[in-house]
């Protein structure tokens, strides 16, 4: 049977009052008309409308990510795929038994767009495997992944290919191939699969998944990705762009600096590196960061650490980081700045090794670590906070009186982040500032502390200088309750992170507030229809856009979130 549809707005709001389920929908009267005998039949058409909490404009823009919602989404009355497949097998068969209705189709683009969508969401449910984040600020380099050749429904819809940037939430798709043994089940996301956390370099991105799969993609000039193609895994729909996982290494834990990766391997606790190697931050040697960078595509072990084991890693601008299971700090790469510490191997002949160790001199393990642009912060067990490096920012937290230019051999910060108990138990770093957690132990309040520079609105605080040189509290207490203020908002904080030159919140509600430079939209603040964007923030403000949603069948149990050089990315989970 050919047809065509002639639409008669006869629309209502398909809401009942006092039902939030059925918020965001409509339904409406439509003429079905067979082109053959030109009988009319009435039919219903439901739509999402924008009102909809999870209505996403992009995926009227983007046939991947409709394919990949679809194959996955469930609505009140069942799988969202069975439509599809149905009106893809009623189209098919008008055109099989109707010339005109043939003919009919070959004319619409969204009939044809039918069959695309109907086999990518079958790819999607037995061959891949598609992730949802949302993303914003700078997708130069695809960090975003919002760049794609053909991600375009109809000659008038607007293309995604080649957006710079983005100034609000943004969605993300992420498509990786299934293993062969894993299970094809619909919505399938068993703990293996589950995302474990999210990371942001300079201009590449990755997800970990709880079984250990890292996936990579974004800039790869150096090969931070670890391999040498920029281009993505083959497809068998040239829409979708399947990223393949890290070969050979099941990864534990992930850090992305500026232009190099580091990775633990799981269960063996190895350390390996690739990417950028100008100044040894990936082999661990001098005489390997001369002219060989095409030798860090594929993941080596720094000099000397094949066999050690660690807990903890961190990647800067040009120096590496990481914590051993004795809770020794391990660094390399560049030391200019103090940012490294002094290569005891030096003394003893190997002039090429620039891999230096240290532990506190009271016996205390190490178990966190941070990198900046030219500092590195780490945290001991007792929930002190020592740094070591550059102090032009104050950001090795000590007064200023008693600073140095830099500081070779770590020492602790002033105030109660320095002191035993603290309850400090999170540290991130930007290039030149930091921002450190504490929880208290009677009430479970988590404190926001930040120390360094501030000139961009970094720390969110009005302070007389463009730096911070002792940590302080960068949130007011609520007058009412132990909770902290947030632009005006009582609320607690879960979690922290640092981009290059910003910092971002998360509260226990699952919003993000944002402060500092914002020059690509990496904060996600943004005013006005356009999408308009100050180049910084010097106050925490929330970070707008779409809805931040779980992937079906789960329920959103937290928020994974990341920042890098110039963007931001949130993942539910």
């Amino acid at each position: 049977m050919g047809i065509w549809w002639r639409i008669v707005w006869q629309s209502w709001t398909f809401v009942k009052r006092g039902s939030s389920l059925s918020q965001g929908y409509s339904r409406d009267v439509i003429d079905v008309v067979e082109d053959d005998t030109g009988n009319t039949v009435k039919a219903l058409l439901y739509r999402g409308t924008p009102g909809n909490p999870a209505f996403w404009k992009r995926a009227l823009l983007d046939l991947p990510l409709a394919a990949a919602t679809i194959s996955v989404a469930v609505g009140p009355s069942g799988r969202n795929d069975i439509y599809l497949y149905r009106l893809h097998q009623f189209l098919t068969q008008a055109a099989t038994h109707s010339s005109a209705a043939a003919l009919a189709l070959d004319d619409h683009s969204g009939d044809v767009n039918t069959g695309e969508l109907a086999n990518m969401v079958d790819l999607l449910q037995s061959t891949y495997r598609p992730y949802f984040l949302f993303g914003t600020g700078s997708n130069e380099h695809n960090q975003l992944l919002l760049q794609s050749d053909n991600r375009r429904v109809g000659s008038e819809s607007r293309s995604w290919k080649g957006m710079a940037e983005v100034h609000e939430l943004t969605e993300m798709l992420l498509v990786v191939p299934r293993r062969n043994h894993e299970q094809s089940t619909f919505g399938g996301n068993d703990n293996y699969y589950s995302p474990k956390s999210i990371h942001a370099g300079g201009g590449h991105s990755a997800l970990l998944t709880t079984g250990g799969d890292l996936y990579l993609w974004g800039w790869n000039d150096v090969g931070q990705l670890g391999r040498k193609s920029t281009t993505l895994g083959s497809a068998r729909n040239p829409l979708l762009s399947p990223i393949e996982p890290l070969s050979n290494i099941q990864v534990e834990t992930v850090s992305l600096g500026h232009t190099h990766t580091l990775v633990v391997e799981r269960g063996s606790g190895r350390l390996f590196g690739f990417g950028d190697n100008g100044r040894g931050q990936v082999t661990g040697s001098l005489d390997e960061a001369n002219g060989t960078q095409d030798l860090c595509h594929t993941p080596r072990s720094p000099m000397g650490l094949l066999e050690e084991c660690f807990i903890d890693v961190a990647a800067g601008l040009f120096h590496s980081a990481a914590i051993t299971q004795q809770g020794e700090l391990i660094t390399w790469g560049c030391s200019r700045f103090g940012q490294c510490l002094p290569t005891a191997d030096r003394d003893k002949g190997d002039a090429s090794c620039i891999v230096g160790r240290w532990h506190p001199p009271d016996g205390s393990k190490l178990v966190h670590v941070a990198c900046g642009r030219r500092h590195t912060i780490v945290l001991d067990e007792h929930g002190r906070v020592w740094t070591l490096g550059d102090n032009k920012y104050g950001q090795l937290g000590r007064s200023s009186s008693e600073s140095v230019s830099k500081a070779d051999e770590p020492q602790l910060v002033h105030g109660p982040l320095g002191r035993r108990d603290s309850g400090c138990f999170a540290i991130h770093s930007g290039w030149s500032h930091v921002v450190a957690l504490t929880r208290n132990e009677e009430s479970n309040n988590v404190t926001v502390y930040g120390w360094g520079r501030n000139e961009k609105g970094q720390l969110g605080i009005s302070f007389p200088h463009s730096h911070v040189c002792i940590p302080q509290s960068l949130l007011k207490p609520s007058l009412n309750s132990r909770n902290s203020l947030i632009d005006g908002i009582e609320t607690s904080i879960e979690s922290a992170c640092c981009g290059a030159e910003s910092s971002h919140i998360l509260d226990t509600h699952g919003k993000i507030y944002s402060t500092g430079w914002n020059e690509h939209g990496n904060l996600g603040i943004c005013h006005g229809s356009e999408g308009n964007i100050d180049e910084q923030c010097l106050r925490w403000k929330q970070t707008n856009g779409v809805s931040v949603v779980v992937q079906p069948p789960g329920k959103a149990r937290k928020k994974l979130f990341a920042a890098g050089g110039a963007h931001l990315m949130v993942m539910a989970v």
